[in-house]
Formats: structure tokens, C-alpha cells, sequence
């Protein structure tokens, strides 16, 4: 499909024999119509379709791959608007470009930022694992929602730490339903695992110690996380259960980002054929507000929302990205097709 850039250019790709740059860009897609991965997961792809990026554009000059860069923000983010670890990676990688003198220079600054990333997440996800030791408790019953891998990674160390004294409720996480994945994952080691419907999440907090999510953005409002987080939170408010978002600070979202509303995405996915009449909304992500959390676990260890309001203020912005960001509407998977790369 040809693919052309948003002032109406022509640049052909995917036309005629395999280029190299047709790797990253195939993963540029794919990370923009990601609805079943983590957001730490899809934050390394980012990473190592960057480094593809920066290997095969090199060559093309350092304006090229400042304007490319910006390109591949807009699909990326256009797809994924609510994951704050992508906006970072994409800023960061703006701004390195932008300090750059050559191609050359720009593109190992690139690829030196990406490896940083990738290790950092990596690293990052076992500290937050281990600083979450001290709310998972022998006897523990945690509830949680969707599948993140920090979250899961915890709750494995938890179990391992306490000799398998930790109960785990997983709720299904509609639509995508990656709650079961979760669930799924957890009995392969031998954790005891309960799968409820979301809504029984009002019912079975006052059964709860805690609450735990993992999350797609940290911002100067609250936390932005798979859809249900907010309202896991309101219930836990009800019965007095702390609950615990486990994030490491590249997912923290800089405030003089614009944020996009959340995307409405595929009906479908709900109600294949609801009757006339009926408007069926299907969002992935709610926000849910910082008095609601009782503590960020982060690879620092425990942070006050105060403590991340102030890095969320402070954090240097790339005035490209932000233009970018400015005049993007967010969209589900059915338009990917229809954006173009610079």
C-alpha cells in the first residue's frame, strides 16, 4: 500500500522488492495497532524499531531522520495515545537528534538512547518487583486488571518470596479479555488465580488487602490505564483497600505535552450487531485520579503522587513532538491504513 507523508508528498513503500527500511516501518504499524501488549512491552519494540530506523536512514542526512523521526511519532502516537513510555522514547529521540552536528551523530545517539531505554525497563521492572514485596505480604489477596508485565513480574516474585502464600483476583479485562492471559500466566506457576467479570470487582474488594495496575502514562492528573482502573479504584475507596500502581518513571508524561482524548476503537469488539439505534463506545483507557492511589511503586521504590506531579513538570519537551501532538486526533487500528509516514 502506498504510504505518503502528511503534507501529500508521494513516498512509495511496500511497492516492488523489500527495502531495508521496510522492517521498521512494518513495525512502526505494528506497534501503533498493539491491543493486546503491555505498555513496557510496546515501549521496547518502540526502542528496537528505532535502532532499525537510525540504521538504515543514517545515510539520508540528518534532516531526513529529524523529519522521519516526527513521522513515526505521528503513527506511533496517533495509535497508541494514552502510552506515556512511547511519548518519552519518541521526545527523547527528538531532542538527541536535534543536539546532533551529522547523520552519523544523531543516528549512534539514537541507537545509544534506545539501548539505554531497553535495558532501563528491563532493569527497572525486577526493582519495582522487589519494592513490591513489602505490599504483597504472606496472606495477601490482591485484585488487578489487565496484563501488565511489571504487575505480573511482582506478583511471581511474591509468590516465589512467600512460599505461595498469595491469592490473586484477576479481572477479565474486557474487551480484549488479557485478564485470562494474566490469570493464565499466574497458574503455570502455581499461584492461586481467581478470574472474575469486572464487574464483580465492587463485590470482591471487601475481600481484598490491595489493589495493584500497572500503567500506560503517569500524569499531572493521575494515571492512565486500561479501562476499569477508575472504577477498581472507587470500589476499593468504598471498603478502605490501598491501592498500588506499579510504574517506572519513563512512564512518567511530560505536562507540556498536549494530551489526546482517549480513542474510541471497534464496536465490534463489544457488540457485533447491537440493535438500531444503540451507540456502542469502546474505550481502552480511563484516568484515574492521584487521591485514588495510595502510592506509585516505581524502580525508586514508593513515590507520593506529589513526587511525580513535580517530574511531570519538569521534564524538557521537544517543541516538534509537541506540534505533532498538537494537531493529531487519536484513532483505533481501522485507520492505520490511511496514515503516512514524512
Amino acid at each position: 500500500m502506498p504510504i505518503t507523508n502528511p503534507t501529500g508528498s508521494n513516498s512509495m513503500v511496500n511497492s516492488g522488492p523489500a527495502s531495508p527500511g521496510d522492517e521498521w516501518r512494518a513495525q512502526v504499524r505494528a506497534i501503533a495497532a498493539d491491543r493486546v501488549s503491555g505498555a513496557s512491552s510496546v515501549a521496547v519494540n518502540l526502542t528496537r524499531a528505532l535502532v532499525a530506523f537510525a540504521a538504515d536512514e543514517r545515510k539520508q542526512g540528518l534532516e531526513h531522520l529529524r523529519r522521519e523521526l516526527l513521522g513515526i511519532a505521528r503513527i506511533v502516537l496517533a495509535g497508541q495515545p494514552s502510552m506515556a513510555g512511547l511519548v518519552r522514547i519518541l521526545n527523547d529521540a527528538a531532542l538527541a537528534l536535534e543536539q546532533a552536528r551529522t547523520a552519523d551523530e544523531g543516528a549512534s545517539a539514537l541507537d545509544d538512547l534506545c539501548r539505554q531505554y531497553e535495558g532501563h525497563i528491563s532493569t527497572a521492572s525486577r526493582k519495582i518487583a522487589r519494592h513490591a514485596l513489602a505490599i504483597l505480604s504472606p496472606g495477601t489477596t490482591a485484585l488487578t486488571l489487565s496484563h501488565s508485565s511489571v504487575v505480573a513480574e511482582a506478583l511471581l516474585a511474591a509468590h516465589q518470596g512467600h512460599a505461595g502464600a498469595l491469592h490473586v483476583i484477576c479481572l477479565e479485562s474486557r474487551p480484549a479479555l488479557e485478564g485470562r492471559a494474566l490469570a493464565a500466566r499466574l497458574a503455570q506457576h502455581n499461584v492461586r488465580v481467581t478470574l472474575v467479570v469486572d464487574a464483580a470487582a465492587a463485590d470482591l474488594m471487601q475481600h481484598t488487602s490491595a489493589w495493584l495496575v500497572g500503567a500506560d502514562s503517569l500524569t499531572d492528573k493521575g494515571v492512565i490505564n486500561k479501562t476499569g482502573t477508575s472504577m477498581v479504584a472507587a470500589c476499593a475507596a468504598t471498603w478502605g483497600v490501598p491501592g498500588y500502581v506499579l510504574g517506572d518513571t519513563s512512564k512518567v508524561r511530560p505536562a507540556q505535552l498536549p494530551t489526546l482524548p482517549f480513542a474510541d476503537h471497534d464496536p465490534a469488539e463489544i457488540w457485533h450487531t447491537p440493535p438500531e439505534g444503540i451507540e456502542v463506545q469502546n474505550r481502552y483507557f480511563d484516568l484515574t485520579p492521584w487521591a485514588q492511589v495510595s502510592a506509585v511503586v516505581s524502580e525508586r521504590g514508593p513515590v507520593a503522587a506529589s513526587q511525580i506531579q513535580r517530574l511531570v513538570r519538569s521534564i524538557a519537551v521537544h517543541e516538534g513532538l509537541a506540534a505533532v501532538l498538537s494537531g493529531m486526533t487519536p484513532h483505533g487500528p481501522l485507520a492505520q491504513s490511511h496514515t503516512r509516514f514524512v
